[in-house]
């Protein structure tokens, strides 16, 4: 999310919970900024968690140019609003 608009979210709590039921050393938090910047470390990261190579190579997604779209205040309130319960739950 842009640094200006962030939703309540769980996402830290959900891994916490994943953590408990398998362990830290059987998961790979990775983001998808981090596979944007740098898709090679990122299958280099993968790989070594796995412990082996995989063919073929990840590649930078969204590189066509197309741009991105705005979201306007109004859409981003109702959205919020509409999604503020299954944040909390």
């Amino acid at each position: 999310f842009r640094e200006d608009w962030k939703w309540p979210g769980r996402y830290v709590e959900h891994l916490r919970s994943w953590e408990r039921l398998f362990g830290r050393e059987r998961l790979l938090v990775l983001s998808y900024d981090e596979l944007l910047k740098d898709p090679k470390k990122v299958q280099w990261r993968v790989e070594e968690f796995l412990g082996g190579k995989f063919p073929g190579e990840l590649s930078q997604l969204n590189t066509g140019g197309e741009k991105s779209v705005s979201i306007s205040d109004s859409v981003k309130r109702s959205l919020g609003s509409k999604f503020a319960s299954k944040n909390e739950e």
